[in-house]
């Protein structure tokens, strides 16, 4: 079920909370089966401990879409973080970026976030039940 404070934007750096995944899905050149001869892909994924709507971003950017019920997102990182996330994997964490929405045939999930940091969950339980969504004004 969806809160309202659960909506999230897409020109906002947020916060999200849930449990780290690496997962295959065909790529180029058909984007439709591995057997079939089409290139893996694996990134790293986030399935959310409660699912999350975004309004739509950036009038200047209008691919940014509005998504509801997400509760897979696709995590962009640059390579230097992926040693570190593969110690994480199958576990919690507190992921911070950018949302953004799918544009291209790499992009396996309904939302996607440019990420800026991670980090372990608060252990502050009136923080991680209540609030696993946080959202910050995005400095330019």
């Amino acid at each position: 079920a969806l809160r309202v404070a659960d909506q999230l934007d897409h020109v906002w750096v947020a916060e999200l909370v849930g449990v780290l995944e690496r997962r295959t899905y065909p790529g180029p050149p058909n984007y439709e089966s591995i057997r079939g001869g089409d290139r893996a892909e694996t990134s790293y994924y986030l399935r959310l401990t409660r699912p999350i709507c975004t309004s739509a971003g950036d009038p200047q950017a209008p691919d940014e879409e509005a998504v509801s019920d997400v509760g897979l997102v696709q995590l962009v990182v640059q390579p230097a973080m992926s040693s570190r996330l593969r110690q994480r994997l199958g576990h919690s964490i507190a992921a911070t970026g950018r949302l953004f929405s799918p544009h291209t045939g790499h992009h396996h999930a309904p939302l996607l976030m440019q990420v800026q940091s991670v980090d372990a969950p608060s252990t502050d339980p009136t923080n991680a039940q209540r609030h696993p969504v946080v959202i910050t004004p995005r400095l330019n």
